[in-house]
């Protein structure tokens, strides 16, 4: 509905002039919050479930660059919310997809920075950065590998 619509929008503008000086913790939360708000609009109770299995499956890994990254962000949701507006499912779609598809171009490499973080980062002396996320954070008693998996070829890091 326009009501929707018009709230989501209020949403996504309100977002956008506060990210300058929110923390991490509030970044993330507000990144979720847009994605659960889109599944909201849908009205489909899977797929917001499925948003929010997701939100927490990814917080780690969504924090580890998300301060740099706020910028491109906060266009593609901008891009996202004018589809939106204009009723447009096809731009809609098509944005939402490279939204989700530049992430996951990017994913190895932020697991990587995020495997550095914890491990290096003490050993230098430093905390992780990571450590201001009020999240818990796995912290194995040894080194691990990760293997990540695509369709295309298994890489590890």
């Amino acid at each position: 509905s326009d009501a929707q619509l018009d709230a989501f929008e209020e949403f996504v503008r309100t977002s956008a002039t506060k990210y300058d000086g929110m923390t991490l913790a509030e970044t993330v939360r507000t990144d979720e919050a847009f994605h659960v708000k889109l599944a909201e609009l849908s009205g489909n109770a899977e797929m917001l479930d499925l948003i929010r299995s997701i939100n927490a499956r990814i917080r780690f890994v969504r924090g580890i660059d998300i301060m740099r990254r706020i910028p491109v962000f906060v266009d593609e949701h901008a891009g996202i919310m004018a589809a939106l507006r204009a009723r447009d499912a096809a731009r809609c779609d098509a944005l939402m997809r490279g939204h989700i598809e530049r992430r996951l171009d990017q994913i190895v490499d932020v697991v990587k920075e995020g495997v550095v973080n914890i491990y290096v980062a003490p050993q230098l002396g430093e905390k992780p950065a990571v450590a201001t996320m009020p999240y818990a954070v796995f912290r194995p008693p040894r080194p691990i590998r990760v293997m990540i998996l695509s369709p295309a070829s298994p890489q590890s890091c």
